[in-house]
């Protein structure tokens, strides 16, 4: 309490009429938030009473002020919270890159209310670090290709550390080419996007400098470059297994292929069959509503559909004339042998219903197993039409090929009988397609 202002060194006087001063502090516990002033033209205007109905007063208020600076803080951490949540749960449900890094650079400019930023990866080929998305920058800044080192990117992706720039244009580390398309009076940050040690990428932040980030808001992003780093990390993983996956199985198909070549010049009265006969029964099984998931597994199937004969001898096999019933009875056994060859395969276990069943029928008078109606596998249904349909249009040492009409007439009488009536009914529906020139 100053009663007489002009005798008090400590006053600064910002207003001549003052003449006297009731000053307390704000306190919450011993730390000191701000002070309270009152100010008066008279002399020694304030007694002891009013200073300690001023310090009551300045008790409530600093309570009143700290729980609004707690409540706006708690919402903050909320909001954080939230957005970390969020961008995580993204990540999670993610399968690749091209859908992760889109809504990742959303989010995360979303939280921190910027309104341009860019993630970069570093491209081991092209040892660069390559713009994967960039939202408000203009498209040579997208495109760029920084190295290790080379611009504020590069710099970053060189130290494993995060760069604040407080304007973009006058940064010494700026890109050169990219100068003139930065617009003045932007700034931001740049962290770099870390699996472990191993600094992967960059996520650059932009703001104007009028609006520069918060000490929080870097935080926030740090965090969230933490969580990118082990996701995208993750995504990297599943695209190399997945392309992995991918080589694999060209490698067995490949293999495949060789099987059924090696099968076809070995019995050559069938050269040709199992490409032709694999392409219908793909257009077919398609045309029937078969999941596209499942149509890899009916091209193996019935690239391998005849793999059993490999067990019948040459003799059998290339005999011009009818078998005997002794040689037929070996020869019903190639699906037993081609079960028998291929179960032990889990890759191909899922294509047995070709090789196993193709020779089963619909009235249960086929073999090896008699089968009978639906118990028939759908992918072997559909084969047995269209091999019997290739097997009599082609010619054989003990016959010349049917024509067309004959072998659709064949196919027309046995549905029901030998043969499923709605693979028959789409079948024909085809080949009449095809005949049609229409497809």
């Amino acid at each position: 309490r100053v009663d007489d202002v002009s005798r008090d060194q400590r006053y600064l006087p910002l207003r001549a009429e003052v003449r006297s001063e009731l000053c307390v502090p704000l306190k919450v516990g011993q730390q000191i938030i701000g002070v309270i002033n009152v100010e008066s033209a008279q002399l020694a205007a304030y007694t002891a009473e009013d200073q300690r109905l001023l310090e009551t007063v300045a008790a409530q208020i600093a309570i009143a002020i700290q729980n609004a600076r707690l409540y706006a803080e708690t919402n903050r951490r909320a909001e954080e919270l939230e957005a970390i949540n969020r961008i995580s749960n993204t990540l999670r449900s993610a399968t690749d890159l091209q859908h992760a890094l889109p809504i990742l650079l959303e989010e995360t400019l979303k939280a921190v209310q910027a309104p341009a930023g860019t993630i970069r990866l570093y491209d081991e080929q092209a040892g660069c670090l390559r713009a994967m998305i960039a939202l408000g920058w203009p498209a040579e800044h997208q495109t760029a290709c920084l190295r290790p080192g080379e611009g504020i990117a590069g710099w970053v992706f060189q130290r494993g550390e995060r760069y604040i720039s407080r304007e973009f244009r006058s940064d010494p580390y700026i890109h050169p080419p990219a100068e003139g398309e930065i617009p003045a009076g932007w700034g931001g940050v740049c962290l770099p996007v870390k699996m472990g040690e191993e600094v992967m990428g960059v996520l650059l932040v932009s703001k104007p400098t009028t609006q520069p980030l918060s000490e929080q808001q870097m935080n926030l992003l740090e965090a969230i470059a933490d969580i990118a780093g082990v996701a995208l990390h993750r995504l990297q993983l599943f695209a190399e297994l997945q392309q992995a996956n991918r080589d694999l199985q060209q490698a067995y198909d490949a293999t495949i292929e060789g099987w059924a070549r090696a099968l076809e010049y070995r019995d050559q009265a069938t050269e040709g069959h199992s490409q032709r006969v694999t392409a219908l029964t793909l257009q077919l099984a398609s045309t029937m509503g078969v999941p596209e998931e499942e149509l890899p597994h009916i091209y193996r199937g019935a690239l391998l559909h005849d793999i059993g004969k490999m067990g019948i001898p040459d003799h059998i096999l290339r005999k011009a004339g009818p078998l005997d019933e002794e040689e037929w009875a070996l020869m019903k056994q190639h699906p037993v042998f081609a079960h028998e060859m291929l179960a032990g395969i889990e890759y191909l276990r899922p294509a047995l219903d070709i090789p196993y069943c193709h020779h089963e029928r619909w009235d249960g008078s086929g073999y090896p197993r008699g089968l009978k109606g639906e118990q028939i596998p759908l992918a072997a249904r559909i084969f047995a039409v269209v091999d019997v349909y290739d097997a009599l249009t082609s010619d054989r040492p003990y016959r010349e090929a049917w024509t067309h009409e004959q072998a659709v007439n064949y196919l027309r009488d046995n549905a029901g009988k030998l043969f499923d009536p709605d693979v028959v009914a789409e079948f024909l529906k085809i080949l009449g397609a095809r005949n049609n020139g229409t497809s």
